[in-house]
């Protein structure tokens, strides 16, 4: 279990209980994110904006890139290519034709990327500062999900913390302050989950930091007032 912390990037291994610093730089670095991507493929970001991939023949973590801001959370899209996220500089895209070259930037709109995540269907959903955008690989553009008070369907907040989609086909998509929305991906709106003070089985507050899935199909909410489970059945 990879652990990220302000000091450095350590390791708990599951069977001894013991935690050891990780080797190399990401060892003593300030860590802005950990990713797993499929079996084994680690990538690991620090605020200082270096970019780093786990290397499984070596056993150690290797530079893959270098930025000047955070690099907040990375993906693989069904056509091995790599989407970085960063603090402050957007979205950048790798393609695995390009192995010598730089990862290219994406225009978007807004520039913190908060969250990451390709769904079952192949389709890239990029979670910032600003909402939620769906990448239209057709059109190479992006489709835009934002909040309105207008519409109780739309997106609970813009401020997106986090994107996670459970095996049920439903995307849940965190936020900083609204709590949590429900996306299902054959339709086209959303339904919510808010934190309400005076429902103390409810979810306990609304800044909703990580989502998880456990056994009995249990979605995991990590809040700044503690973890809280939601029964998908």
């Amino acid at each position: 279990l990879w652990i990220a912390t302000d000091a450095g990037l350590n390791v708990l291994n599951l069977v001894t209980e013991k935690i050891v610093v990780a080797n190399g730089p990401v060892g003593s670095a300030r860590i802005a994110s950990v990713t797993t991507v499929g079996k084994g493929e680690i990538w690991v970001g620090t605020v200082a904006g270096d970019l780093y991939k786990w290397n499984s023949h070596d056993k150690e973590f290797v530079k893959f890139w270098t930025t000047t801001v955070p690099v907040t959370s990375v993906a693989r899209d069904n056509k091995n290519g790599i989407w970085i996220g960063t603090a402050g500089l957007g979205l950048y895209n790798y393609s695995a034709d390009e192995s010598k070259g730089e990862p290219q930037r994406v225009s978007l709109r807004g520039n913190n990327i908060t969250a990451l995540d390709v769904d079952a269907n192949g389709e890239l959903w990029v979670g910032t500062m600003n909402g939620l955008a769906l990448y239209d690989r057709e059109n190479l553009t992006f489709v835009y999900f934002n909040h309105s008070p207008r519409h109780a369907d739309s997106l609970v907040d813009n401020l997106i913390s986090t994107i996670f989609e459970a095996k049920s086909g439903i995307l849940w998509v965190g936020t900083f302050g609204g709590g949590t929305s429900r996306f299902n991906l054959d339709r086209e709106w959303f339904t919510h989950i808010r934190s309400n003070p005076e429902n103390p089985n409810g979810l306990p507050h609304s800044f909703v930091r990580s989502l998880a899935t456990g056994k009995n199909k249990r979605l995991y909410l990590g809040t700044d007032h503690g973890i809280a489970i939601w029964n998908t059945e």
